[in-house]
């Protein structure tokens, strides 16, 4: 995640841009970085047998069938108890050793008993 924040901050290196401008995108680029870091560090994913799982301290959250599995990454879209809807994209390196594949199996065997075939895999 800092690799592919700091190839976009050093992006605006090659750009002929003001330096107003450059300085905005770079905070920007920074904002973004300190977020992703700071949702990672808080949301640890609890996945619960009747497919639906927790997410740091937000409650119970059910998978929805826009979900999908490229094998490469996860769109992991969420509906609340209250209403409230989520989306979170996750790669191999964000899970611990062997949680990707805990991941994807959870979504195939208990997640998506509760969607209609909404996942590709």
């Amino acid at each position: 995640m800092c690799a592919m924040h700091g190839i976009a901050a050093s992006a605006l290196l090659f750009l002929d841009l003001p330096f107003v401008l450059s300085l905005t995108l770079g905070a920007a680029i920074f904002l973004s970085l300190g977020l992703a870091l700071r949702r990672q560090a808080a949301g640890s994913l609890l996945l619960a047998d009747d497919g639906e799982f927790e997410l740091g301290e937000g409650g119970r959250l059910r998978v929805l069938a826009s979900t999908t599995d490229f094998g490469w990454a996860l769109w992991l879209h969420w509906l609340g108890d209250d209403g409230r809807r989520g989306a979170m994209m996750l790669a191999p390196d964000a899970l611990p050793p062997g949680g990707w594949r805990v991941l994807r199996i959870w979504l195939r065997h208990k997640a998506g008993a509760r969607i209609d075939r909404g996942m590709s895999y």
